[in-house]
């Protein structure tokens, strides 16, 4: 289990790769959202410890903050794509995409598969960040495609409840995960958002299974 600090921050980034093979990985979160659109063959992937099977024509959405792992028993053909909340930040606000679901795969339907492959979305090339400046067109395409398939994802699966993290949490993960180089505690992290070592305590504990110092380790665990 471990946090992937990387997929962390307020900028406009998107990172994308293609599978034709296997994937598997161990538990993880992070704070992008990811997409996983399988092109060929199946999945097996859990979501905070459920498991779902996503097959050719289906799309995963892990929406941020969940604990979640893939496992490919057979060879996959799949696209992945983690994006920052500065994608889809005019869709809807961060802490309505952070509410937990009935469920995160879907079979997508037909106009909007279409539409993903006579677009030649499943192709789309690696990129770590966008300069909206020089790359306009680019980046209102990809927001547009991002919009569409939440829209129908939304569609297919309602929240299930109160948002699984708010604003307060994101802002001390995202403080431990710019700073966890240093020497952080309690304290600091505290101190230098306004809040009290115990508040920031407590606020952790909205992630399973992990406490302030699991957390650094494993943001540390992670870079290394």
């Amino acid at each position: 289990m471990f946090i992937q600090g990387h997929n962390f921050g307020n900028e406009l980034i998107m990172r994308c790769g293609h599978v034709d093979g296997t994937h598997n990985s161990g538990e993880h979160m992070h704070q992008f959202c990811e997409l996983e659109m399988v092109l060929d063959g199946e999945i097996e992937i859990t979501i905070e410890g459920k498991n779902y099977i996503a097959k050719e024509g289906d799309i995963a959405i892990i929406t941020p903050f969940r604990m979640h792992s893939f496992y490919t028993p057979k060879h996959v053909k799949q696209l992945i794509c983690v994006f920052s909340n500065a994608f889809v930040t005019d869709f809807l606000p961060f802490v309505e995409l952070c509410k937990s679901r009935e469920k995160y795969v879907f079979h997508a339907p037909n106009h909007l598969w279409n539409y993903l492959i006579e677009t030649n979305f499943q192709s789309v090339k690696t990129k770590l960040k966008f300069y909206p400046n020089e790359e306009s067109e680019l980046i209102h395409k990809l927001k547009s495609t991002f919009y569409l398939i939440l829209s129908e994802y939304f569609s297919a699966s309602r929240a299930t409840g109160a948002s699984y993290i708010d604003n307060t949490l994101s802002r001390i993960l995202l403080y431990i995960s710019e700073n966890y180089t240093k020497d952080l505690s309690l304290l600091s992290v505290g101190a230098a958002l306004g809040y009290s070592p115990k508040y920031v305590s407590n606020c952790l504990k909205a992630i399973p299974d992990f406490n302030f110092r699991k957390l650094i380790n494993s943001m540390r665990i992670e870079k290394a």
